[in-house]
């Protein structure tokens, strides 16, 4: 009996110990898939899986750690927080742990404790690429890109094929302005990980900084093919397109953008002037009126709405768009410009000439504060300052053929016939239409 009894326990034993072997394999199982997810950038299946792994394996620290990670990525900075704790809680020697919290700290702006964090991991684990790549981050965030080169470049030391290292490093060197380098660091992330959306998207905002748009358009389109759910990258490529006079593609993709993303103010505002370029003023008020509603500090929304209105003559509209684009950035001189056309064409000169001046005193290297404030002083009589305005507006811009006739139009009025003649035939040769 007693035997039977050992032998019975015995068996129980084994039992459990496969259960426990076959729990751990199924745990490991969910933290690859977890893993390859999160390295594919779709976090959501990530922590799903990592999830699935956590409740087959409570103390497995790494899983934490993992999603946590991808909880940062995701900016759900409160559950990453719980998860980098709780990995740590586990497992205080795991670096990784550290620098998914001090990454956690540098997006919420503590940039004390996201440094302790990155130089706890590096401490642990100082021939780990990824920990030297995630202090960079956090001293990134800090801005302090020089610190940040540095430990991009011990990770890619490291590991010289670290795609995200390089990523990373064409960071910071787009935030110091250095593109060139920054361009390079991107292309070299791409080599390594042809599937890198991210660094196609960041180097097509690079390329559209140069003015490459081309080439912009170009890496926007590669990354919205791997990543099709991105409203950025839609709404950069419509920028990019609109820039190249390709209109009607830049509305596609800001319609596809706002699709993706039905409270993205921005591409409300961009699509509004894409509409705007072509005439279609209705719809143009209508997508600055939702950009407003959805962000009723945005002054763009505000000064475009503005713009419309006055070409459609609804000038009192204009004037109070111009007017809260201006209480929300009293320093735009293109909505003092706007504002003061809008008073002129009411007759209103007085104000007119205080919106034309101060956009002057704002931006006294463009001319359209010139043409404005001239235009105004000949129609109240005053020639002379009329004159010395268009003079101004034609050194800033002399292939303005509209400047050269209204100048020869004042001296005309002055009784200066040969310097009308001779601003009237300028404006000819430089296409004059009138408006």
């Amino acid at each position: 009996m007693t035997t039977c009894k050992f032998w019975m326990a015995a068996l129980a034993g084994i039992l459990l110990l496969e259960g426990v072997a076959a729990g751990a394999d199924a745990a490991a199982e969910a933290c690859r898939k977890g893993v390859s997810f999160f390295e594919k950038g779709d976090y959501e299946s990530a922590i799903a899986a990592l999830t699935e792994a956590i409740g087959l394996d409570p103390k497995n620290a790494g899983a934490y750690c993992k999603r946590g990670h991808a909880y940062a990525r995701k900016g759900d900075l409160d559950k990453a927080f719980v998860d980098a704790d709780e990995a740590i809680r586990l497992d205080p020697k795991l670096a990784l742990a550290y620098s998914v919290r001090g990454w956690a700290y540098a997006k919420q702006g503590n940039r004390d404790k996201s440094l302790a964090d990155g130089n706890e991991a590096v401490r642990l684990d100082p021939k780990d690429a990824q920990t030297f790549c995630l202090r960079g981050v956090c001293c990134q965030y800090g801005g302090d890109f020089d610190k940040a080169l540095a430990d991009y470049a011990e990770a890619i030391r490291i590991d010289p094929k670290y795609a995200e290292a390089y990523f990373s490093r064409g960071g910071a060197h787009h935030a110091k302005g250095e593109r060139a380098q920054a361009i390079l660091d991107y292309t070299e992330a791409i080599r390594l990980k042809a599937s890198y959306a991210k660094a196609y998207y960041n180097r097509g905002r690079v390329y559209a900084e140069t003015r490459d748009f081309v080439k912009a358009v170009a890496d926007y389109t590669e990354a919205i093919r791997l990543d099709p759910k991105v409203a950025a990258a839609y709404y950069n490529r419509g920028i990019a397109y609109g820039k190249t006079d390709a209109a009607d593609k830049a509305i596609a993709d800001f319609s596809e953008a706002v699709r993706l993303n039905s409270k993205f103010a921005a591409a409300y505002v961009s699509r509004g002037i894409a509409y705007e370029k072509q005439g279609d003023l209705d719809r143009a008020i209508a997508d600055y009126t939702e950009a407003i509603r959805l962000s009723p500090k945005h002054a763009n929304a505000y000064y475009g709405r503005g713009r419309a209105h006055g070409q459609m003559g609804e000038a009192d509209d204009a004037i109070a768009d111009y007017t809260e684009a201006l209480r929300l950035d009293p320093k735009r001189a293109d909505a003092h410009y706007g504002r003061g056309r809008a008073y002129g064409s009411q007759g209103e000169y007085d104000q007119a000439i205080a919106d034309y001046t101060e956009a002057i005193r704002l931006n006294p290297h463009s001319p359209d504060g010139y043409y404005g404030r001239g235009w105004v002083y000949a129609h109240k009589g005053e020639h002379d300052k009329a004159i010395a305005d268009y003079t101004e507006a034609i050194r800033l811009d002399p292939k303005n053929p509209h400047v050269f006739f209204n100048r020869g139009w004042s001296h005309w009025k002055k009784g200066d016939a040969a310097a009308a003649a001779a601003d009237f035939v300028r404006a000819r040769k430089l296409a004059y239409k009138e408006e």
